[in-house]
């Protein structure tokens, strides 16, 4: 847990995990608590274009069960190189 922060910018794939890692880590309450964390943490980059984000956010929102589809919605649609 104090490692992969240390070592995620070594590759992309890394950061990728890294910035998972850290969203599952602090879900408390619910999925919608990481949402800004994620966008940040994903969108911001580049990994993902806004509207991406937005339309599985809101695919997300229209099948019942917790919010972890989203975050496979997300996990699929990046582009990761591997190293």
């Amino acid at each position: 847990m104090l490692l992969l922060p240390l070592i995620a910018g070594t590759s992309q794939a890394l950061a990728f995990v890294d910035c998972y890692f850290r969203a599952g880590a602090l879900v408390f309450g619910g999925g919608h608590v990481v949402l800004p964390m994620l966008q940040a943490e994903i969108v911001a980059p580049g990994w993902v274009s806004p509207d991406r984000f937005l339309a599985g956010y809101g695919a997300a929102q229209a099948v019942p069960g917790p919010l972890f589809t989203f975050a496979a919605y997300l996990g699929a649609v990046t582009p990761v190189e591997p190293n």
